[in-house]
């Protein structure tokens, strides 16, 4: 297995043969390319994920308005959750606690960089901060994902006009 970077160009590739390269890109896309000795050039056989993923917060949450400073306890009834059903949860949790659901919630509710929760049988409560990371729905089972919205972005998610 070859390993190249380029940090000049912010590239790194994984040639698993002669043949065949790996390239993760920026966007968390990656490209499986095939060297085609005719043309002398690198054509894309495939790229992952095959459809884009992901969310994207419509409202920024006051306190990225006010560049990060705390949530006063009045500000906490402008927020909710949007509770999304059988994921996989995100990578890079940032706390871990005791807390059951509610208590989870609150907590969330009360720190202004975080962004989700969740409670897992065994780990108890979960907060995520910043971007939500290889998050995956299932049909199957798994755990729940509380997803902080303020209450404009989850009305708009439930009375939409027809």
């Amino acid at each position: 297995m070859f390993y190249q970077t380029s940090l000049a160009m912010s590239t790194i590739y994984v040639r698993v043969s002669h043949h065949i390269h790996y390239l993760p890109k920026w966007d968390g896309v990656e490209e499986q390319l095939r060297w085609d000795e005719g043309r002398r050039e690198w054509n894309l056989i495939q790229s992952q994920p095959a459809n884009e993923c992901g969310c994207v917060r419509k409202t920024e949450l006051e306190c990225e308005r006010r560049n990060g400073s705390s949530i006063e306890e009045e500000g906490v009834e402008e927020y909710g959750f949007l509770k999304v059903e059988g994921v996989k949860l995100p990578d890079y949790v940032d706390w871990i606690g005791s807390e059951d659901l509610e208590d989870c919630k609150t907590k969330c509710l009360r720190n202004c960089s975080c962004t989700a929760c969740a409670c897992v049988s065994g780990i108890n409560c979960m907060i995520w901060s910043g971007d939500l990371v290889d998050v995956e729905q299932f049909e199957d089972g798994r755990n729940n994902l509380y997803i902080r919205l303020t209450h404009s972005e989850l009305d708009s998610l439930y009375f939409q006009p027809v």
